[in-house]
């Protein structure tokens, strides 16, 4: 019996890094990471909407992963992402919810087309 798996390709730093990783994997869905900071694992933004986008073209259904930024969430809904998951605290750190008005406030605005 085949399991579905949801590929996360965090470990990647650059746009094709991402793609590449992504299609070894027998599955369309992808939590998409982009580092752009080693130390912190910050998520490289500027880079998140055209990597989405590249991935969504070849087929895939992506869920990115980064800080709770609404316009950059709206970018990426508007380019086709199934869902986004906003990081709740620094990775590593299991502080928890630092900015819940961050939270309610992706929930309130954001509008997905089902």
């Amino acid at each position: 019996m085949a399991v579905p798996v949801l590929h996360n390709p965090a470990g990647c730093h650059s746009p094709q890094e991402v793609i590449t990783t992504a299609q070894v994997f027998e599955t369309n869905w992808i939590k998409l990471e982009l580092i752009g900071d080693d130390y912190t694992l910050q998520h490289d933004v500027l880079r998140l909407v055209q990597t989405a986008e590249s991935l969504i073209k070849d087929g895939f259904k992506v869920l990115p992963y980064c800080t709770e930024d609404l316009i950059l969430y709206q970018r990426l809904v508007d380019v086709g992402c199934q869902a986004v998951m906003p990081w709740a605290a620094p990775i590593g750190t299991g502080q928890g919810p630092l900015n819940p008005y961050a939270m309610k406030l992706l929930r309130d605005r954001l509008k997905y087309r089902c």
